[in-house]
């Protein structure tokens, strides 16, 4: 189903080219967070699920009565068979395993109540999912939904292998219905760009490198999202564009919010608008869309850019502020602009008179972290838009590229004096925690995956390169007078295992040989990053699982 998302696109291109960055007006003092959206209290029990072989181990807040200084526990549970993939909803609550083409779902709070010591090992009780599912894509935001890819009878070893896009619920059930299942896109080849809470945006390639993108409802709210019942899985038309590297869809109140609904899921957030970014550089553009009835709102140069990966974020990053009122951009002169997605006006934050903004997007907390380039040298930089403050957190010496930010800025016991940014960097040799002022703090994990949780730490998970075990560690910034160091060795996070929680440990899975199959999944309900599933290790891919991208099926045939 087209809409008329094209044709508009071209009438606003005429007048937004008359437009040029020059023209935008310094921001004056923002608040992000006063009405936030985005916040701080959607952590759910569960973090990260950790197969091996045929065993699944779940780590989740610490529930039992002898916790003691212990912030977590382990469920581990006995699989059918060792999965091709696990993924946890975004509830936190049900895990899904796919082996083959067959998939099974866990309620991890019903397993954790038959067994509320946490001893040993737990009976799974696990569920076929229906539907051949030969590959998990990912998660909706919102629910328990899952989306997935199924292949035709040649497999996915075929040259060109036909495939089918499909959605499925494996969430609560009353006791005999059926979970509902079924296809996003028939009739057209979709590949997974941004999903949201009820919601996902799909392309197809077109030729000569154009794209078409889709809206496709999966789970509308009933009095928020108009056609939300006859379009369910149906493509629904935007725009066509150059290759779309950053696709996002922004999140609004609950129906239970707006007017106290009562209907099925109600307390899942809604989606607001689809934000997607066509070419890059001078020729870049972004283009807004209402979820809700699919008008086009704004068409404006520039370009969203929260990781020079296409599709993807830094971890913690964000491309619209907590409040959901701002977007970070970069012009395509290279000036750092935000837009404010009520009016659709911009204005400028920071020229690019001696540099040239490359990423930005907004932390948790709503301070805006960036990575610009400087006199043939990056450099990173966090920014106040209540204060109108920049505080550099490298220098401008070497390449610093940004990794990973945490949620929330540190709080000093100075109450005059403001919290303290800090962010991971990447040096031209080293990986380095950095905060104002200080030098890097040189950072020796071998492969790290960046897990932001809420707070002012950084979670991680660490792959050793002997391929013997996985770490969970924590960054936690600690303070001199008004200097950040950070601690690494001992702020990691503990684990009770077995009857004694007397002497917790930090959590670190050990392989039960060199050659099985680990997967990993994490939480939604633990960060806030793109959903995606990911891939299992394989012998000659061992640490493959903290790949945090699009599956490679949604990257194109």
């Amino acid at each position: 189903m087209r809409g008329g998302g094209f044709s508009q696109v071209l009438a606003t291109v005429a007048i937004a080219a008359s437009l040029g960055a020059c023209d935008l007006e310094p921001c004056g003092p923002l608040d992000l967070v006063g009405t936030q959206t985005r916040g701080f209290d959607r952590q759910g029990p569960t973090v990260i699920a950790v197969s091996d072989g045929a065993q699944v181990e779940v780590v989740r807040t610490c529930a039992r009565a002898d916790c003691g200084f212990a912030e977590l526990e382990i469920q581990s549970l006995p699989l059918r068979a060792p999965p091709d993939q696990i993924m946890l909803t975004a509830s936190g609550r049900w895990l899904t395993y796919r082996v083959g083409s067959g998939a099974y779902r866990i309620d991890l709070d019903a397993t954790q109540s038959q067994s509320p010591g946490g001893l040993g090992t737990q009976s799974a009780n696990d569920v076929g999912v229906p539907g051949n599912i030969d590959e998990l894509v990912g998660s909706l935001r919102g629910g328990d939904w899952l989306i997935y890819r199924t292949y035709g009878a040649g497999g996915t070893h075929d040259a060109e292998p036909r495939s089918e896009l499909w959605a499925v619920y494996v969430g609560e059930l009353a006791e005999g219905e059926a979970a509902q299942q079924f296809r996003l896109g028939a009739g057209h080849d979709l590949r997974v760009v941004a999903m949201g809470h009820r919601h996902i945006v799909a392309r197809e390639r077109l030729d000569e490198g154009r794209e078409d993108l889709y809206l496709v409802r999966v789970a509308p709210a009933r009095r928020v999202d108009i056609l939300a019942g006859s379009a369910v899985g149906d493509p629904l038309h935007l725009t066509s564009g150059d290759s779309f590297r950053r696709v996002m869809i922004t999140e609004g109140p609950s129906p239970a919010e707006i007017d106290d609904s009562t209907e099925p899921h109600a307390e899942v957030p809604t989606d607001v608008q689809v934000i997607a970014t066509t070419g890059e550089g001078a020729s870049a553009r972004t283009l807004i869309f209402a979820v809700a009835d699919l008008d086009h709102v704004a068409n404006f140069s520039g370009e969203v850019v929260t990781s020079l990966n296409p599709l993807e974020d830094v971890p913690g990053l964000s491309p619209v502020s907590p409040d959901g009122k701002h977007l970070a951009y970069v012009t395509t002169r290279g000036d750092l602009a935000l837009r404010n997605l009520d009016d659709q006006r911009s204005c400028m934050v920071r020229p690019a008179s001696a540099t040239r903004h490359v990423l930005a997007g907004f932390a948790a907390d709503g301070t805006i972290y960036l990575q610009a380039e400087e006199s043939g040298h990056e450099a990173v930089y966090a920014y106040q838009a209540d204060t109108q403050v920049f505080t550099p957190l490298t220098g401008s010496d070497q390449q610093w590229r940004l990794q990973a930010v945490p949620p929330r800025r540190y709080e000093l016991d100075d109450d005059e004096h403001p919290p303290l940014p800090w962010a991971i960097v990447r040096g031209d040799d080293e990986l380095a925690a950095r905060g104002p002022g200080t030098g890097p703090k040189n950072l020796s994990y071998e492969q790290a995956s960046f897990l932001p949780r809420g707070d002012e730490t950084l979670w991680l998970l660490e792959a050793n390169n002997d391929g013997s075990h996985l770490d969970l560690r924590r960054i936690q910034p600690i303070a001199s007078g008004n200097v950040l160091g950070f601690d690494t060795t001992d702020a990691d996070p503990t684990v009770c295992r077995g009857a004694d929680c007397k002497s917790p440990k930090p959590y670190s899975h050990e392989y039960s040989s060199p050659l099985t199959t680990v997967c990993v999944s994490v939480s939604q309900s633990a960060i806030d990053t793109t959903p995606w599933a990911t891939q299992c290790s394989e012998p000659t891919k061992p640490k493959r699982y903290l790949d945090s991208g699009p599956p490679a099926g949604e990257l194109g045939p």
